[in-house]
């Protein structure tokens, strides 16, 4: 894993001092090798973490001193790539060679088969012609600020700002995004005038002109439905056995981040078979013991090594320190903080680790959003007097988990009645923070609303949504952040082609049914794992109310944000007291208040 910062065309009047200022803000992803080039028509600076091939691929890399590579990310099948095309053509490593050569000799449209977690700049300077590329899930960030004589490009948008002067430019609509779902689209950076390359996206730019072409296309579906679901099972089995032996390759030890949830506990399980002395680590969360229980136990049933952290007081304070001083973007997500002090306590013994997103996205994991799509296909007529008598039960039962259970089948036979493009804007406002309406009436520029008119909007409709936006834009970005704040290295087994595409074809009932997310994984993992109770009640990181009011006074501290003359002169054309009293609304908003104005306040 890398950082890297260039900028590209005329440079004849790019001060080099502000660039190599610039380029420092980059230092933290790649804290093993700092490197600058000059050339004529580029300068290129890059920050390497050394995962793969330690005693070479060295950055900017070039192999025919024409062409220059910066390039941040593993990829896990150059083997693969190498029986495909030429020769032998992907033997050298690291793969930052091998990447070299794949650009060098092959089309944007074969970059679709580049499996793994990357983004790139390749220059070509007798051609004065620039590639920049990221992998089609946006693992890894890559934004770019265009010019009327050069192109400026980074991993991290904070070194294009401070080498354009936009510290404390921030963009409306982005800020507008944030308010309402509590991260950016991403295609944007929070800074005006920087934009983000899009998933699966190479932008070239050449002679002052920008053509974008999409190379993550879906692929054709390779793997049919199997007849009995016991193919599912072999079949997710052998994927994972794939999946997980590819990602554990590295030149250093590679460990895994285990929750006690399924999708962590499946990936520890079939690295055990690959790995030896296998290191794990795990964050407890007070008034949540149950997920550090479920890890301890599993790490004794599987022997491995297995590190309990405590997220306490001092904890909260560095990572929330972390977070203001090394995140380029600002998040709103609970659960980073949490990730931050996890990292930083892995970084001890690892420099990479593999992690769980994107299970939940792929095999409908969260029951309060997909549970209500289970039978869509049936149409089931909704029973008035049956819903009431839901209602008047849920009222009267104490049991939680009963409760909980009525209560998502009052949601579901609610949704059954609800046109598709209700379903659809329903779903996609769950987790809102702020309407637009709300941001709008601030001051703030606010998006175009949703124009859809489905014939349907079922689970797979809901599950692609959530890979295309939540986990895209809040989780893997949280991921990168967190990991490379601190020159670590996160790998996400269950975004490998492979699995989601396999993920793409099951069935409903290997989702959910009445009562159950993840049907298949749980099917899977209780066929691996017997000993472990796989449906009791997950937490995830997210810090809940009665901690955050032992580690801070919210309230208190975003009074003072609000009242904070920078913040008010940053944000000259909002109505301030309209803002205070939307963020002021519950402990939620405020919390989201809070990331966002802590995150400004350091950069104004």
């Amino acid at each position: 894993m890398c950082g890297f910062f260039g900028v590209a065309g005329n440079i004849q009047n790019v001060d080099k001092e502000n660039f190599e200022k610039s380029a420092s803000l980059i230092r933290h992803r790649g804290p093993d090798q700092f490197n600058v080039i000059t050339l004529d028509t580029a300068i290129l600076a890059s920050a390497r973490l050394a995962v793969v091939g330690l005693e070479g691929g060295a950055q900017p890399c070039s192999l025919n001193s024409i062409d220059y590579l910066t390039y941040n990310g593993e990829i896990f099948n150059f083997p693969e790539l190498n029986s495909r095309y030429v020769g032998n053509l992907f033997e050298l490593r690291p793969d930052t060679e091998n990447l070299f050569h794949f650009i060098d000799k092959l089309e944007i449209s074969d970059f679709k088969n580049l499996e793994g977690q990357f983004a790139f700049a390749f220059w070509k300077s007798n051609l004065g012609e620039l590639l920049l590329a990221r992998d089609r899930f946006g693992e890894k960030p890559l934004y770019y600020s265009k010019r009327e004589e050069y192109i400026v490009f980074s991993s991290c948008s904070e070194a294009i700002a401070n080498f354009e002067g936009l510290h404390g430019e921030f963009d409306s609509l982005s800020i507008s995004s944030y308010l309402e779902r509590g991260y950016l689209e991403s295609n944007r950076s929070i800074f005006k005038n920087i934009s983000q390359v899009k998933p699966g996206e190479c932008i070239t730019w050449k002679n002052n002109i920008l053509s974008i072409q999409d190379f993550k296309a879906e692929k054709n579906q390779n793997y049919a439905r199997a007849p009995q679901e016991d193919n599912y099972v072999e079949r997710l089995d052998e994927i994972f056995n794939q999946t997980v032996s590819k990602q554990l390759l590295a030149d250093v030890d590679v460990g895994i981040f285990l929750s006690g949830g399924l999708d962590s506990s499946l990936i520890a399980y079939y690295a055990k078979q690959f790995s030896s002395g296998l290191k794990t680590f795990s964050i407890e969360i007070p008034d949540q013991s149950d997920d550090a229980s479920r890890s301890n136990k599993l790490a004794k049933i599987l022997q491995l090594e297995h590190h309990q952290i405590v997220f306490n007081r001092e904890e909260f304070d560095i990572a929330l320190r972390n977070y203001v001083e090394l995140f380029d973007i600002p998040l709103a997500d609970s659960g980073l903080l949490p990730l931050l002090s996890l990292v930083r306590h892995a970084k001890q013994e690892l420099k990479v680790a593999l992690s769980g997103e994107g299970g939940d996205e792929l095999f409908a994991g969260y029951p309060w959003s997909y549970l209500q799509f289970d039978n869509m296909e049936k149409r089931k007529e909704l029973d008035f007097f049956a819903n009431i008598g839901l209602r008047v039960l849920r009222k009267i039962v104490t049991d939680d988990e009963q409760k909980e259970k009525i209560t998502l089948q009052i949601i579901a036979n609610t949704n059954r009645l609800k046109t598709p493009t209700r379903r659809y804007l329903d779903f996609i406002s769950k987790d809102n923070f702020l309407s637009i309406d709300e941001i709008g009436e601030i001051g703030f520029a606010v998006r175009n609303r949703e124009s859809f008119t489905p014939r349907s909007f079922v689970l797979q409709d809901a599950l692609k949504w959530d890979q295309q936006n939540y986990l895209i834009n809040n989780l893997l970005v949280k991921a990168d952040r967190s990991s490379m704040a601190l020159g670590f290295e996160i790998r996400l087994p269950f975004l490998a082609d492979s699995m989601v595409r396999f993920a793409h074809n099951l069935p409903n009932k290997l989702l959910i049914d009445s009562n159950r997310t993840k049907v298949l994984l749980r099917q899977l993992a209780s066929s691996l794992m017997p000993r472990m109770d796989w449906d009791g009640k997950k937490y995830g990181l997210g810090i809940p109310s009665v901690n955050l009011n032992e580690f801070m006074d919210l309230e208190k501290e975003l009074d003072k944000l609000l009242s904070s003359r920078k913040i008010k002169q940053a944000l000259l054309d909002i109505n301030h007291e309209l803002f205070k009293k939307s963020l002021c609304k519950n402990r939620r908003t405020m919390w989201m208040g809070f990331m966002l104005l802590k995150w400004m306040e350091f950069r104004v």
